[in-house]
């Protein structure tokens, strides 16, 4: 793509990056296109619509850096923002602080080889499980050491193979400080008693050193260093502000780019050999395995995969038919340095010459939710240095079927809509050209015979709205979820289940289809016009509030109803379970509860001790024969309309944020009153990329989306 604007002149290209024209040379979109596999046009597209956009801004990292030519495609990206004139706007490089400050991979193989020849007579471990992810090299390792101590609070695969185990607080009951990047110092302060007997790890190491005082004294100190005078104020101000911030110098600093254009080598990644490329990428909800031991996040399903409970390995459609593999169909990997048995997951998200692996999984030790589960990714891995300090998660492997099937555990739907208009998508052209007033999505919600009687009871309802309205007008709560800025992280689903007390049911009712999460991330496949995936798109998916609701006329008991301010509400102590109400809602986001998941000694314990700690005593614990559902955290709401009564004022705009926007980390839901013409949810559920799920269906829901734009102008929904 750089040779391609530097070529063309498709930007203005730095005077001092014409000396790249040459060296840029060899990667002609034609020679690149030979080795990647995408066409040559799609790269001089690509390369056009970055170079016009006047903003665009190339990202490396992630897995992409942890391949063996990750350094190349690092240096790649910098040659690319510098050639499309992001430097020194959008890229501004300042001070180093890695280095000299962190240790690299290569650092802890040198430690495992210092281990492994008896080197070693004392070691501490605080905030790593080098034994689960380094399973070969470092458990041996580990034995040969003279004496060990863990500092972890969980009894990991390292803390198992210590001889003491110091347990430390956790980081909501600690002082600590760090430094993310140049220019900002972070305090972080106790918010919490400890709850278990534990101690901070600081206060231990300074005992043993014979200093006096305890970790926090020791913190104040060293920032008596930075504020000689009326350090108390400054020490109060930083505590209420989460630290020092400050502007970092910056520097545009196009160092050695001539150099780095030169020894990009685009064949590194290609790797010789009759095996399978299996690449092993850290699982989005349990990372690197350090979430596996919280059931929370276990029942998390993947947010591509849908998967919960268990690893995988990715196979593509046309792959799995050369092998005669089947979804669920196990596969062993075989790595020189390991061997580990994976079910299979059929998908277009990966390549047809690539198999690809999560981490998280295959704990020999760390708790009930998290021992003896699926197979542990990092044992095919090596623990060799590359190049450039780290390690590779990508390695040659070769792939047999072993006869042998399971149920995956899914919430996965239909990857299709089915024309239904669930997921709407815009391309960006037709969406910068919307104007307010405009409805692209637009449905005719009512018939026309019907339209009399829904006013009607429109007027009605109006009327009942008015009865023991205590501020003005009654709200007509509602969300707006902007699809452009979900990214799929599902941290609004766990807020959910912490919020208002969920049960989580376990991999066994899971995989029979039990759920009893009030709120899902539904996830569809964009496709071209050959059926090949393009990317997903993700939707969260609750209970929509429904002016007409289908779900409150065929309760026989009235547990459903209809609340003054237009919420669905649920009568947990009326509930018959007949479950004609989840029969009758066309979202399928109510969930019956089939058994007494806090029974001890029953099929599942939902909470046993001491996670009956996080209960929210705001929620009541439903008991099974019940069904439930999402009421906009109707708590929160009740919590901040009693305030406002208090003080004598209405509700503000703000004042009432559920728990799922409250964790949403870019913003994408949005909670207020559809009728303050004032309020952000009025102004976004006007937006003319607004639209409402199954609108044709008259059920008028509370929740606007606002459609996903994407580059593409021509989506398909596969």
């Amino acid at each position: 793509m750089a040779q391609v604007i530097v070529s063309q002149r498709l930007a203005r290209v730095p005077a001092e990056a014409s000396r790249l024209s040459g060296l840029l040379a060899r990667h002609t979109p034609r020679a690149v296109a030979e080795v990647i596999g995408i066409e040559q046009q799609v790269i001089v597209r690509l390369a056009t619509e970055f170079a016009n956009s006047k903003g665009g801004l190339a990202v490396a990292g992630g897995m992409a850096a942890q391949y063996p030519n990750g350094a190349d495609i690092v240096a790649a990206v910098n040659v690319l923002n510098y050639v499309a004139g992001a430097v020194g706007s959008l890229v501004k490089f300042g001070a180093d602080l890695a280095i000299g400050a962190t240790n690299t991979f290569a650092d802890l193989a040198s430690l495992t080889s210092d281990m492994a020849a008896g080197k070693v007579a004392l070691l501490f471990v605080h905030g790593a499980n080098p034994a689960y992810s380094l399973p070969g090299a470092f458990q041996q390792a580990l034995g040969k050491v003279g004496y060990k101590v863990s500092f972890s609070s969980y009894m990991d695969e390292t803390a198992a193979a210590c001889d003491l185990i110091l347990p430390d607080h956790h980081p909501l009951e600690q002082w600590g400080d760090s430094r993310p990047r140049a220019g900002v110092i972070a305090l972080q302060q106790p918010v919490v008693q400890p709850v278990f007997d534990t101690r901070p790890t600081g206060d231990v190491v300074l005992k043993l050193t014979g200093r006096p005082g305890t970790f926090q004294d020791y913190l104040q100190s060293k920032w008596r260093t930075r504020q000689k005078t009326n350090f108390d104020q400054y020490w109060m101000d930083a505590l209420s502000r989460g630290g020092v911030y400050a502007e970092s110098s910056s520097r545009a600093r196009p160092v050695h780019l001539a150099a780095t254009a030169a020894g990009i080598n685009t064949a590194a990644a290609v790797q010789a050999g009759g095996d399978q490329e299996v690449v092993v990428f850290p699982h989005p909800i349990l990372h690197d395995g350090r979430g596996a031991n919280k059931p929370w996040l276990q029942e998390l399903p993947d947010p591509v995969s849908k998967i919960a409970w268990h690893s995988w390995v990715e196979v593509h459609p046309d792959t799995a038919a050369k092998w005669g593999l089947s979804t669920g169909d196990f596969l062993l990997l075989k790595s020189p340095f390991g061997a580990q048995k994976f079910p299979a997951w059929i998908t277009r998200s990966v390549r047809p010459d690539v198999l690809a692996v999560p981490t998280g999984q295959g704990h020999s030790a760390y708790g009930r939710y998290a021992q003896d589960r699926s197979a542990n990714a990092f044992e095919l891995l090596g623990t060799q240095v590359n190049s450039y300090g780290g390690r590779t998660f990508a390695v040659r492997a070769s792939a047999t079927k072993t006869g042998e099937h399971r149920k995956i555990v899914t919430t996965e739907g239909s990857p299709r809509e089915r024309g239904q208009g669930a997921v709407e998508v815009l391309g960006l052209t037709r969406a910068q050209a919307l104007h307010a007033g405009d409805h692209p999505f637009h449905h005719e919600e009512t018939p026309e015979y019907a339209k009399d009687a829904v006013e009607g009871w429109g007027e009605r309802q109006h009327e009942r709205a008015a009865i023991g309205n205590y501020a003005g007008d009654h709200p007509r709560w509602g969300l707006a979820i902007d699809l452009s800025k979900c990214t799929g992280c599902a941290a609004c689903v766990t807020a959910c289940y912490a919020e208002n007390n969920l049960a989580t049911v376990g991999e066994q009712l899971m995989q029979r289809g039990r759920e009893m999460s009030w709120m899902r991330l539904e996830r569809y496949w964009l496709t071209d016009q050959k059926g090949v995936p393009q990317g997903a798109v993700n939707s969260p998916m609750l209970c929509q509030q429904c002016g007409n609701a289908p779900c409150e006329p065929v309760c026989p008991v009235y547990a459903a109803y209809h609340t003054p301010d237009g919420l669905n509400g649920q009568v947990y102590n009326r509930c018959v379970g007949t479950r004609y109400c989840s029969n009758n809602c066309p979202y399928k986001v109510r969930y019956f509860n089939w058994y007494n998941y806090a029974e001890r000694g029953g099929e599942w314990e939902a909470w046993p001790e001491p996670l009956s700690m996080l209960l929210n005593p705001d929620v009541t614990v439903r008991e099974k024969g019940v069904m439930e559902k999402c009421t906009f955290c109707v708590q929160r709401i009740r919590g901040a309309q009693n305030q406002a009564r208090l003080q004598d004022r209405n509700v503000r705009d703000g004042d009432i944020v559920t728990a799922c926007q409250q964790t949403c980390p870019s913003e994408a839901i949005i909670f207020g009153d559809l009728n303050d013409r004032h309020s952000r949810v009025y102004e976004l559920a006007g937006n003319p990329r607004g639209y409402h799920v199954l609108a044709g269906l008259n059920t008028r829901p509370a929740i606007t989306y606002l459609a996903r734009v994407v580059a593409q102008e021509t989506p398909s929904h596969g």
